[in-house]
């Protein structure tokens, strides 16, 4: 699930009701990934907070990223609108 915030802050995200294990990205108002956070399900005891402003985080299966060879630094691409 991709997010968009109304502008860049530093967003969290916890695990209250979700039964798998998922990664969140962090992308800059740049779009580009400043931090993967792995989230393990744990009825939100824990609060995920990105370490800098986010404009974009994208939510996915855990270990997406590290098969996918994304890693901070890449770049988010958009269509146009």
């Amino acid at each position: 699930m991709l997010f968009r915030f109304e502008y860049p802050q530093r967003v969290r995200f916890w695990m209250k009701g979700v039964d798998i294990p998922l990664a969140i990205g962090f992308f800059s108002a740049e779009g580009v990934l400043t931090e993967v956070v792995e989230m393990p399900p744990d009825g939100g005891a824990t609060i995920h907070q990105a370490s800098s402003p986010t404009l974009w985080a994208l939510e996915v299966n855990q270990g997406w990223f590290h098969r996918n060879g994304v890693g901070v630094g890449a770049e988010l691409e958009l269509p146009a609108d």
